[in-house]
C-alpha cells in the first residue's frame, strides 16, 4: 500500500501538468491531451482533490475540443476531431 506522503505528490504532479491553455499533459511543460486530460481530472476527483484544478482554464479548454460539425471531440489542439479521423 502506498503512503499518504506519496500520494500527496501525486497532487503535485498531476497540477504540474495542466497547462496554460487549461488541458492535462503527460509531464510539465508539453502539450495539453483529451486523454491525459480525462485521468488527471478523474484521479483528482477520486481522491476528493478538484478544487486543486484551475477550472476557469480547464472548462473552456474543453469546450474548444468539441468538434461542431463531426461531433467528435478533439484530443489535441492541432487534431482533426476523433470522429473524423476513423473514417480517412
Amino acid at each position: 500500500m502506498r503512503s499518504a506522503n506519496v500520494v500527496a505528490n501525486d497532487y503535485v504532479v498531476y497540477c504540474r501538468c495542466q497547462t496554460y491553455e487549461g488541458g492535462f499533459a503527460a509531464e510539465p511543460g508539453a502539450e495539453a491531451h483529451g486523454g491525459y486530460t480525462y485521468c488527471a481530472v478523474a484521479a483528482l476527483r477520486l481522491f476528493n482533490q478538484q478544487h486543486l484544478i484551475n477550472t476557469d482554464t480547464l472548462l473552456p479548454w474543453l469546450a474548444n475540443r468539441q468538434m461542431q460539425y463531426e461531433g467528435g471531440f478533439q484530443v489535441r489542439l492541432c487534431m482533426f476531431s476523433l470522429a473524423l479521423n476513423i473514417f480517412l
